[in-house]
């Protein structure tokens, strides 16, 4: 596994399970009703998002923000089961906003 130190976390790729893998700092938070979640208040990276219900998500934003406004990282729907793979390095913090109660894990650091 190739492992890429930087201010985010220690992340890299598996490349047996083709996955993202987190060797440090992960943590995980589940969001199981509709509005708006502040997940993490400094920088960060925001690693997956996984639909753990049994229906398709309302819409699901993602903002590299203290709020519900700012730069989106990603906006959209995901399929039961389905999981999405970011990886992606938030410069002021982390803010999700959920349209549906649906109950998803997100992993961040």
């Amino acid at each position: 596994m190739g492992i890429l130190g930087n201010n985010y976390g220690d992340i890299g790729i598996d490349p047996a399970e083709n996955i993202v893998v987190f060797s440090s700092g992960n943590n995980n938070i589940a969001i199981k009703s509709a509005g708006t979640t502040s997940v993490k208040t400094a920088p960060g990276l925001i690693g997956t998002i996984i639909n753990t219900g049994s229906t398709s998500t309302g819409n699901i934003t993602i903002y590299d923000s203290l709020s519900a406004s700012g730069t989106v990282i990603w906006s959209g729907i995901l399929t039961a089961g389905q999981v999405l793979s970011l990886a992606m390095p938030c410069i002021v913090g982390i803010t999700i906003v959920t349209a549906a109660a649906n109950t998803i894990t997100v992993s961040y650091s």
